[in-house]
């Protein structure tokens, strides 16, 4: 037989008991999270981030229409920036293109901003091996319509929003998919529109980028003098020939030769916001039917020239390389001759470097180019941006390669 239970306390017993034991309770808690605040102070930062996220979001809603809640974007940082009253700056810093914010006060001075930002806002990394600190571009400011600033404090304090690229040079944000940025007083065309079709690589649509008389003059001066196109051999297949991965052909146009191409160049540039200093001749391209160009990133890797000294120098060790493709289409093409971006959304490497079995697909359409990009905000390459022309199945492509480099050039290469 089982016991009786013991009688119940009194009430005020009960009451007095009862908040007792919570008390205790709720000091160990209190206790256990000092403790833990103390052993990890990057979770008492997360905490109070919260906090100043909402504060700092609330002061900057103009920085929001350049943010992606897409993916990190590795180099890109927007800066809200504010004046005080105490003859102070107030800097929100948005890192990697994300919602997530901190912010920091920092003097009228360019030594003091730059140190308060780039290393302890944004926590820049510095070079890292003997090339970075030889090569490597310097952290640059711009505006969100691509003006670089000069590092000065008081010209930064005239633009609340300010976009920091780590790589040095300016690139357009894409946002999310299906997001339309105006490029304004593009030379020779007017305002165009950039849409963004993918963000991993970064990719941009533009329509009607190319006049067809423009596209009659370049023909005119190139067609005449095309020869197969080449490929920079990368280590292991010096004795190949370029036609393993390449069967179209190609003619490099200088700029010099007509005023139609100059006036491209300008426009280029004004689309990009890179210096027309930055850019290749244009490598004109005709592909006829079965022809092709094989998976394959259009910047040079360093650690797959290394039989190549001449062009490693010419590369600065990777430092110095293709950024941007603007790829020009000339014609429609009646079935074939897509650009395929086999990695696009993320996807791995495909199974072989033949065909366009995955990935995204860009129908030719003449007087269009697409923009993409070779490298990251941060300076480094991006192996997302492996793409391939697929076969031309029928009728015939015409197109070009307008490369921009992230420091300038002036000299065509493969």
């Amino acid at each position: 037989m089982s016991s009786s239970p013991p009688p119940p306390l009194p009430q005020g017993q009960q009451t007095f008991f009862s908040f007792r034991n919570s008390s205790w309770l709720i000091v160990a808690l209190v206790a256990t999270a000092v403790a833990t605040f103390m052993r990890e102070p990057t979770l008492w930062r997360g905490i109070r981030n919260i906090f100043e996220t909402s504060s700092a979001a609330t002061d900057c809603v103009d920085a929001h229409q350049y943010l992606t809640d897409v993916m990190p974007v590795k180099g890109f940082h927007v800066l809200c920036i504010k004046p005080t009253t105490s003859d102070t700056l107030k800097v929100s810093g948005f890192k990697n293109g994300n919602f997530a914010s901190e912010s920091v006060e920092t003097p009228l001075d360019w030594e003091s901003f730059s140190h308060t930002v780039e290393d302890e806002l944004l926590e820049t990394p510095k070079p890292s091996d003997e090339h970075a600190r030889k090569y490597q571009q310097l952290i640059a400011y711009f505006t969100p319509d691509g003006v670089r600033l000069e590092k000065n404090v008081t010209l930064l304090q005239d633009h609340q929003i300010v976009f920091v690229f780590e790589g040095g040079q300016f690139i357009w944000p894409g946002i999310r998919v299906g997001h339309k940025a105006v490029v304004e007083n593009a030379f020779g065309r007017g305002d165009l529109v950039l849409e963004t079709i993918s963000m991993t690589p970064l990719v941009f649509s533009v329509e009607e980028f190319l006049w067809d008389n423009e596209i009659d003059v370049i023909l005119e001066l190139s067609m005449p003098h095309l020869a197969p196109s080449g490929v920079a051999l990368e280590d292991g297949n010096e004795n190949k020939p370029a036609t393993t991965w390449r069967t179209s052909t190609t003619y490099w146009l200088d700029s010099s030769a007509h005023s139609v191409v100059q006036g491209i160049d300008k426009r280029t540039a004004d689309l990009v916001k890179v210096p027309v200093s930055h850019q290749e001749s244009v490598q004109v391209l005709r592909y006829e039917p079965t022809q092709h160009y094989d998976q394959h990133v259009d910047y040079f890797a360093a650690d797959r020239y290394q039989n190549s000294p001449d062009l490693l120098e010419k590369i600065e060790y990777g430092y110095n390389n293709r950024m941007i493709t603007v790829f020009w289409y000339m014609s429609d093409v009646a079935k074939g001759g897509h650009t395929n971006f086999a990695r696009a959304g993320g996807l791995p490497y495909p199974p072989s470097n033949k065909g366009c079995t995955q990935g995204l697909n860009v129908v030719p359409k003449k007087g269009k180019v697409i923009v993409f990009y070779s490298m990251l905000p941060n300076g480094e390459n991006d192996p997302m941006s492996l793409h391939a022309g697929c076969p031309v199945e029928e009728g015939i492509k015409l197109s070009g390669n307008k490369w921009i480099w992230n420091k300038p050039q002036g000299v065509a290469t493969e």
